[in-house]
């Protein structure tokens, strides 16, 4: 089950959300496996209940910026470069248009 990221104020805005990104469940596993009892920093990412629905917070959404900085640092595949990029960018553009992230599960 994968994860999508969109950028809203609320769920019902969601629908006409320009885009989104996906954290497929392949890629969320292998995050999981390299990261688990290493440290706290990714743990808003890795801990992400693929069958439940997150709302992310300002605060929450800076962390997950400061996340895919820390991804785009440490991993080398392209798999996880492409996903640190994207949801770094849609974390950027949440924070400038002072909006909300939210994930949802498929």
């Amino acid at each position: 089950m994968s994860v999508t990221f969109y950028i809203a104020d609320n769920k019902k805005e969601i629908q006409d959300a320009e885009y989104g990104v996906y954290l497929e469940d392949e890629l969320h596993d292998y995050l999981w496996e390299k990261e688990k009892g290493k440290s706290y920093e990714l743990e808003l990412l890795i801990n992400l209940d693929p069958y439940e629905h997150k709302q992310f917070n300002i605060h929450e959404v800076k962390r997950l910026k400061r996340i895919c900085e820390i991804i785009l640092r440490d991993y080398k595949e392209p798999c996880v470069i492409e996903f640190g990029e994207k949801l770094h960018n849609l974390c950027i553009e949440a924070l400038n248009r002072s909006k909300l992230v939210f994930a949802f599960g498929d």
